[in-house]
């Protein structure tokens, strides 16, 4: 049973992983950069995680279609990275009312959490798509 639903729990941990990478330097670059372009720059480090563990250990029965995977990532990263500025501005104009300083913490975390299945989608028939 695991077997059947390897891809997408690798997908999950190494995602997930990626995701961390994303939100902990947000946090990093929060301190010194705005909220909008500290989101953009943490995206690229998470994005730059999950190409790589993506590429080695999820995706890696997908050999036909490596080099032209970088740039399709990219720009399915692209629409992530959207995705996820858009649900983080829309949830922190509706939290920041009844939470404190969190509020960003809660809005960023759950919009990147809000891109996981559109990301699997895209990656998996768009970036590494098997030929």
């Amino acid at each position: 049973m695991i077997f059947k639903y390897k891809e997408k729990l690798l997908f999950l941990a190494c995602g997930g992983f990626a995701a961390f990478v994303n939100f902990s330097s947000r946090i990093l670059f929060s301190a010194f950069l705005d909220l909008y372009i500290s989101i953009t720059f943490a995206y690229i480090l998470g994005m730059i995680t999950a190409y790589y563990l993506f590429k080695n250990f999820v995706f890696v029965s997908h050999e036909e279609n490596k080099e032209g995977s970088p740039a399709i990532f990219f720009v399915v990263n692209v629409i992530a990275l959207l995705q996820i500025y858009i649900v983080t501005v829309l949830l922190k104009n509706s939290f920041y009312k009844y939470f404190d300083y969190e509020y960003l913490y809660l809005a960023h975390g759950l919009a990147i959490l809000s891109s996981v299945f559109s990301s699997y989608w895209l990656h998996k028939n768009f970036t590494f798509i098997k030929k």
